[in-house]
């Protein structure tokens, strides 16, 4: 399986869902908050709207609440 990152923030309640969800697959994902200005610029790299969460799977990436497209990635 590919590396995940999600992109996330203190206060966002969707990005509780997605790490919940990613983990209850049984998989184990690279956590940053973008709260964190290193992990903010980072962000800004990949996320084509500035919305949390932002889900990398290898050269794939879901943004927002999701859970299907999550799905689909995390079955292949």
């Amino acid at each position: 399986m590919p590396k995940i990152t999600v992109f996330t923030r203190t206060t966002c309640a969707p990005c509780k869902t997605v790490k919940y969800f990613i983990e209850k697959k049984g998989f184990s994902f690279i956590e940053k908050n973008i709260d964190d200005p290193e992990y903010a610029k980072e962000f800004s790299h990949f996320a084509d709207m500035p919305m949390v969460p932002l889900v990398l799977i290898g050269d794939q990436k879901v943004q927002g609440l999701n859970l299907a497209r999550l799905n689909d990635l995390l079955m292949v």
